[in-house]
């Protein structure tokens, strides 16, 4: 009887020992009262002396495990000890008797870190990782070093070449952005360069600042030779006006001065015919009517000669304002094909650098790199046990769940920016 007691106690003891080690990490995951079971993760159901009950299972996409003799059991979105009650009433079942159960986790769900991390995509979730160790997991800030480590040498020559092309692009079509900018501003009558939303988004260029503060230089050039041009046809016009005033009034005075001596005439040729005068005077007084009416001719000849000069000033003006907006209209037409040919050879590139399995955003200037010694900004997007996407801010020692998402973002360098209007 004493030797039954004894191996009673120890086959209790054994049990005990055996559900004791089998429950030391899941008790550990439970205790922290924000794990569950998700598709993906792989359970292992201990039954105490029943191998034939006992076995490894993956949550299937339903989020159920088939067992045998016992059927599907749902077990995604519940916790650890829910689910070994579950297990243990459904063993008691089949046994007729209450079993001794264990539930433990040994295959969890993958993460995924995505941003500005050298490595985005999956990693495998291990218990207890917080947040700053899954994004160091990921490789940490994006560097060109870490976007070429491992690589082999032609690889790493393939990934500079198409880095360098995208830049090349990239600083190519910021220029042609600027130009389209200037002439768009130009053919407006604007003072300011005014940029699509797409321009910052075209990424960080060496000497960018400059570049607008050029273009932006030549628009104010540009628009004064306009005015001035403006200005001076209306200072030609004013004189032209101001002219044609002048010999108006004097022909006004040429033929009050006519009226005059033709009464003068005809009073002295009556005169002359009851011969109180003499030929002379009248001889003089026609010389005066004939000056008089070439000074007429004279005047009204510079009359038409002024009105003519301005029509074709004002013809002129018009022509050149003409020309000049067809010219910038052409080279705007030129310049928007230019410009997607441009983008296609960005989006070839990006391409290119994404089939040598760069990094999804590899900086195209090398100071536009993240600072690494900087704290990113972290976000967790998390499914809730009801199925939805929660999106929450972490901190670096936030403990990472199974199937969770970490967005890293990363601010880019400090770099001088242009107060520009936007279409």
């Amino acid at each position: 009887m004493t030797q039954h007691r004894v191996k009673g106690v120890r086959r209790a003891g054994l049990a005990a020992l055996s559900v004791l080690l089998a429950w030391g990490p899941a008790m550990a995951q439970d205790a922290r009262g924000d794990f569950v079971l998700g598709a993906g993760d792989t359970v292992r159901v201990t039954v105490f002396d029943r191998p034939e009950l006992s076995g490894e299972a993956m949550i299937g996409p339903d989020g159920a495990v088939a067992w045998p003799l016992i059927g599907d059991i749902a077990v995604a979105g519940r916790s650890l000890r829910a689910v070994r009650a579950d297990m243990t009433a459904a063993v008691e079942r089949v046994l007729d008797h209450t079993p001794e159960v264990s539930v433990q986790v040994v295959g969890y769900r993958s993460i995924y870190v995505i941003g500005a991390v050298a490595r985005p995509g999956e990693h495998a979730f291990m218990p207890g990782i917080s947040v700053l160790q899954a994004f160091a997991k990921a490789g940490g800030p994006p560097t060109l070093a870490g976007a070429l480590a491992g690589r082999p040498f032609d690889q790493a020559g393939a990934l500079l070449t198409a880095r360098e092309r995208l830049r090349t692009a990239v600083a190519r079509e910021r220029e042609q952005l600027l130009r389209r900018a200037r002439l768009t501003a130009v053919l407006a009558g604007q003072a300011t360069l005014t940029l699509p939303p797409g321009f910052e988004a075209t990424g960080p260029v060496r000497g960018a600042p400059d570049h607008v503060t050029r273009w932006t230089d030549v628009l104010a050039a540009e628009l004064p030779r306009l005015d001035a041009a403006r200005d001076s046809h209306s200072v030609y016009d004013a004189l032209l006006v101001e002219e044609i005033a002048a010999l108006t009034n004097e022909g006004t005075a040429i033929e009050a001065q006519l009226d005059v001596v033709t009464e003068e005439v005809r009073r002295m040729q009556a005169l002359r015919n009851e011969g109180l005068t003499t030929n002379a005077r009248m001889l003089s007084l026609r010389q005066i009517e004939a000056d008089l009416q070439a000074d007429r001719f004279r005047r009204d000849a510079a009359l038409s000669r002024a009105r003519q000069d301005r029509v074709r000033e004002a013809r002129r003006l018009r022509e050149d304002e003409t020309d000049w907006r067809a010219d910038r209209l052409e080279a705007l037409a030129e310049l928007e094909a230019d410009l997607a040919q441009t983008r296609i050879e960005v989006n070839a590139a990006r391409e290119r650098l994404a089939a040598l399995g760069a990094v999804s955003e590899i900086a195209t200037d090398d100071g536009a790199w993240p600072d690494p010694t900087a704290m990113p900004n972290f976000v967790l997007l998390r499914r809730s046990p009801s199925g939805t996407m929660d999106t929450m801010v972490a901190a670096p020692h936030d403990l990472m769940q199974p199937g969770d998402v970490l967005r890293v973002d990363q601010a880019g360098p400090s770099r001088t920016t242009v107060s520009i209007e936007t279409q």
